[in-house]
């Protein structure tokens, strides 16, 4: 106990001295053994943290009560109260504010029981420092992503790659520049072809059973395929668009991501080609997903899907020269691809009952900023609908292949999009995160073995640690029989990097 209070004397110590406060953020340590902590302090500093430290539960939890922590990292087995105790009760006051590490001996978390509730990650003894420097990595840029919500002061600053061993793989790439940025907002002015194959070379039956797609997902989503190419042809055509089949569809979208994944599957798989009627349709499925986690009601999700399948309608008007255009557009060029919004406003308009679909698809391409089109409209001015489908549709053109460039990694777009909040905002950005995770469905990941995988299932609670299908070996040879890992309950295994379908071992896809 009077190693405590001297702890405690020594955390309080800037104030008492009247000293320039100290603002790094704030890492609480709280580790009964001394010898431990004496290791741990300096990899906590040397991440840009200021460390105090407790002995036991209860002097760790008086610690969060008055300082504002940016982490706790605290063992399981500390007198008073466990560190499992000590995040119940940090969760009750704070939320899931503060990323919590908790350290155990070896077995005692084990794949069967879980994570105990709340905690973010986890580390056993023996501790190897290289091991949890890597977790740490990880959970400082899904932190600084919003993945764990927190306010942008708080978060710590960058810090420099990790000389990490070979065997714990490639550290994550370092945040998008102004010029990825730029490239990106620029090829969100050029439009997906037309024309692309049928939609049955894509859901074969070895497709749907391999990508954990139900049959009846993968109709509805041909039938949202032929539905927006259907609709491209009555524009072209100047008759009257299919709003009452708009709206079945819609709800039926809605209905099946409220049940179910495999429309969340389809939207974000990576082997497809990146056309105008596949683009519309994955948009309307993520964006759906979207408001369904910013809890809109029914009603407005089933307007925001059908608002995503025809958010780039007015692009039929585009003359052909521009539709085959991929890069160096002239000012005139941009100028007319800017009216697209407008001319679907317009297609749009007229409807009885529609009345607010005009308004959501004129609104796309606004950003939070001013920085959009065709409007130039600044943050509130924009409804929630719009900006939702214009995340949306800057995530789906990432994670494809276009014509003039290679696909991202979801990890990456995500990055993109938390970079630039003055154009997207934090509240939709973050809602994208929660929505998606840090490692988004059908990801490629690589584990700390050397393996690789793809992500099949998230876990909402903790963003780092999805469930993976791991599908090459150390060896980068592909596994006849694939095994299924959730990572929240191997704390053995973990995500070192994210691939793109280009960088599998021998360019298989």
């Amino acid at each position: 106990m009077f190693r405590n209070n001297q702890l405690l004397q020594r955390s309080k110590k800037i104030n008492d001295l009247g000293e320039t406060p100290d603002l790094r953020p704030i890492a609480i340590l709280a580790d009964p053994y001394e010898a431990e902590a004496g290791i741990l302090v300096p990899v906590l500093q040397k991440f840009g943290f200021n460390v105090f430290e407790a002995r036991d539960g209860s002097v760790a939890l008086d610690l969060t009560r008055k300082h504002n922590a940016s982490l706790i990292v605290a063992s399981e087995d500390m007198p008073f109260l466990s560190g499992a105790q000590l995040c119940e009760r940090v969760r009750e006051a704070h939320g899931d504010v503060i990323p919590f590490i908790l350290i155990s001996a070896k077995g005692v978390i084990t794949d069967k029981s879980g994570r105990p509730a709340g905690i973010t990650d986890y580390a056993q003894r023996p501790l190897n420092l290289e091991d949890f420097e890597t977790r740490l990595n990880a959970l400082l840029r899904a932190q600084r992503q919003g993945s764990v919500v927190r306010e942008a002061a708080a978060v710590p600053p960058a810090v420099p790659a990790l000389a990490l061993a070979a065997r714990s793989g490639p550290t994550p790439p370092p945040p998008p520049s102004q010029h990825i940025i730029a490239d990106v907002k620029e090829g969100s002015m050029s439009v997906p072809p037309m024309e692309t194959e049928p939609i049955d070379k894509l859901l074969t039956p070895k497709y749907i059973a391999e990508h954990d797609v139900k049959k009846e997902s993968a109709a509805l989503y041909k039938e949202a395929f032929v539905f927006v190419g259907t609709s491209v042809r009555c524009a072209q055509k100047k008759v009257r668009l299919p709003m009452e089949k708009a709206v079945e569809l819609s709800r039926a979208i809605v209905a099946s991501i409220a049940s179910e994944k495999s429309l969340l599957m389809l939207a974000t798989d990576r082997t497809s080609p990146f056309s105008f009627r596949q683009h519309s349709v994955n948009v309307a499925i993520v964006a759906t997903r979207m408001a369904r986690t910013l809890r809109l009601d029914d009603e407005r999700q089933m307007r925001v899907c059908l608002a995503g399948l025809y958010h780039d309608i007015g692009s039929v008007r585009l003359p052909e020269s521009l539709l085959q255009k991929r890069t160096g557009l002239t000012p005139e060029e941009r100028a007319e691809l800017q009216k697209r919004p407008v001319w679907g406003a317009e297609l749009l308009a007229g409807y009885p009952g529609f009345e607010w679909l005009p308004e959501v698809v004129v609104q796309v391409y606004e950003r939070e900023n001013g920085s959009g089109y065709p409007y130039g409209l600044r943050g509130r001015t924009i409804c929630d609908e719009a900006r939702l489908i214009g995340v949306a549709d800057v995530f789906v053109a990432c994670i494809h292949r276009r014509p003039d460039r290679a696909a991202m990694t979801g990890y990456r777009a995500l990055e993109i999009i938390t970079a630039d909040l003055d154009s997207f905002g934090e509240r939709i950005a973050k809602t994208m995160i929660r929505s998606f995770s840090v490692y988004p469905l059908n990801e490629l990941v690589v584990l700390n073995t050397g393996e690789v995988g793809k992500v099949i299932d998230i876990n909402t609670e903790n963003p780092l640690r999805p469930i993976v299908r791991v599908a090459y070996s150390v060896e980068g040879i592909e596994l006849t029989a694939p095994r299924v890992v959730d990572l929240a309950r191997n704390s053995q295994l973990w995500i070192t990097s994210a691939i793109t379908p280009d960088e599998l071992p021998d360019g298989r896809r």
